[in-house]
């Protein structure tokens, strides 16, 4: 009897789930391009509270250990 009338609930909940997954995927994404754009994450103060816990982000992005942009990113791959 629960699993019948569970059942019937299922449509809803599974949208439910998919809308949660994808305003958390949209607001993280803004959230990241805002840390991003505003440089909160080199700002001297608040650097420990906004840098991304990464550090190859910054090095495929181009950020050097200073804050500022890098000229050009060389990468080395060994693949065995």
């Amino acid at each position: 009897m629960a699993i019948t009338r569970s059942a019937g609930h299922m449509p809803g909940f599974i949208t439910y789930l998919i809308s949660i997954y994808i305003c958390s995927y949209l607001l993280g994404l803004i959230a990241q391009k805002l840390v991003i754009k505003l440089k909160l994450d080199r700002h001297p103060l608040l650097s420990d509270f906004f840098r991304f816990d990464t550090p190859w982000f910054y090095l495929l992005k181009g950020f050097n250990d200073e804050g500022d942009e890098a000229d050009f990113v060389k990468l080395a791959v060994t693949v065995k």
